[in-house]
């Protein structure tokens, strides 16, 4: 068998296995059949901002990007007064996955994915993995309730390279969020 018979099969495989993205464990995806939200404390968003932050069950300034982590926003941001949401509850409209690309891009560097070099005497294949961009992967929960401001709760995975990121578990979701808030 020649390098130029396994050459087709192997640029297939290679080119399929670039776009497979998976979850932890589809079992524990059990987020879909989240209908509503809970918000058990009174939470404070500070003047400017219009999202506040969760990891480790507790309300975070800073969070690990390397681990899961949620915030829940506002749709209107206010410069000038600190804004809070009630206790309440607030019903589930939809549920999007997303994925939230961070470019880390060497400028001064080319990229090169595969190097494919064919001769007489000679053919040979390199790949290279390089990444061009980290990314978070997770969950958009849009929010309808009495308090109209109050716009979606979002859940992230961990900040990994594409071939790595994986969407957040049930779980990994309950435990960032801990008591402060809580799906039904």
């Amino acid at each position: 068998m020649t390098v130029r018979t396994l050459l087709v099969p192997l640029l297939a495989l290679f080119t399929a296995s670039c776009s497979l993205i998976t979850t932890k464990d589809q079992k524990s995806q059990s987020h879909h059949a989240v209908s509503k939200v809970r918000v058990n404390v009174s939470i404070t968003i500070p003047s400017g901002k219009t999202r506040v932050f969760f990891q480790g069950g507790k309300i975070v300034s800073q969070f690990d990007h390397y681990h899961p982590n949620c915030n829940i926003e506002v749709r209107l941001r206010d410069d000038n007064n600190i804004q809070s949401i009630q206790p309440s509850t607030f019903q589930v409209v939809s549920i999007k996955e997303t994925l939230e690309e961070v470019v880390n891009l060497n400028l001064l560097q080319n990229m090169q994915l595969a190097q494919l070099n064919l001769s007489q005497n000679h053919s040979s294949i390199t790949f290279f993995d390089s990444d061009p961009a980290d990314i978070y992967r997770g969950y958009h929960f849009y929010l309808s309730g009495e308090d109209s401001n109050v716009y979606r709760l979002s859940c992230r995975g961990a900040y990994a390279a594409p071939s790595a990121a994986m969407l957040p578990t049930f779980h990994e979701m309950k435990h960032s969020l801990g008591d402060v808030i809580s799906f039904q």
